[in-house]
């Protein structure tokens, strides 16, 4: 009876771990793509920058 006790206790730290492992994967991918998505706005932005000057008003450029 008491093998099953350590057993269950054993379990339980070991779901408790793979949780805020889980966890922690998450926030790393979450802030991976929180990189990726600002250096695209940010490079989106420069080009729009670079070919503003080329359009004139009425060109309907943006």
């Amino acid at each position: 009876m008491s093998s099953e006790v350590i057993f269950d206790k054993e379990y339980k730290n070991w779901i408790s771990e793979i949780s805020i492992r889980f966890k922690r994967s998450q926030i790393k991918a979450a802030t991976k793509v929180n990189e990726e998505m600002l250096l695209f706005y940010w490079e989106l932005g420069r080009d729009i920058e670079a070919i503003k000057p080329k359009n004139l008003y009425g060109t309907q450029f943006l």
